[in-house]
């Protein structure tokens, strides 16, 4: 009798074992996939600098939910405001995009220019809004935009 509780603790204990080994080998790649996959800290909201942010999208990296507008320089054309080109920038992320608006749609233009000579363009048809990649904020930044043409830089 002795003998038979004997064994049958002893192949408890080993199926114990091997269900333990098999889930520990089965959940630790699990959780080791699981970190992988989990948001990635090389991106310009999460870590700005000229490498993360230089020439990628305020939206994409989460920058426009701070986002705001440090500069507006009227577009004029005679005694006619067709617009403006605006300096927008975003605290979170330490970077700035140029965002050119019209009135109407027209033939927009938006670049920003860093002082190491470092700058962005956008020209789009046929439309009121049009904005520049970012650019990291981490030297002196000019802003130009133009509508059909028309120019203004801040």
């Amino acid at each position: 009798m002795y003998r038979r509780n004997w064994l049958k603790t002893l192949v408890g204990s080993l199926l114990a074992v091997a269900l333990i080994a098999f889930f520990a080998s089965t959940v630790a790649p699990l959780k080791a996939h699981a970190a992988a996959l989990s948001t990635p800290t090389n991106y310009c909201g999460a870590q700005p600098n000229d490498a993360n942010c230089d020439g990628q999208q305020p939206e994409a990296q989460g920058c426009t939910f701070d986002a705001s507008v440090l500069k507006t320089v009227p577009i004029i054309s005679g005694t006619q405001t067709l617009g403006e080109v605006e300096f927008v920038y975003s605290s979170h992320c330490l970077s700035a995009w140029t965002r050119t608006i019209s009135n109407q749609p027209a033939t927009l233009y938006a670049q920003i220019i860093r002082s190491d000579g470092l700058s962005y363009s956008m020209t789009n048809n046929n439309v009121t809004k049009v904005h520049t990649a970012m650019i990291f904020a981490s030297k002196p930044l000019r802003i130009c935009g133009s509508i059909n043409g028309v120019s203004a830089c801040g």
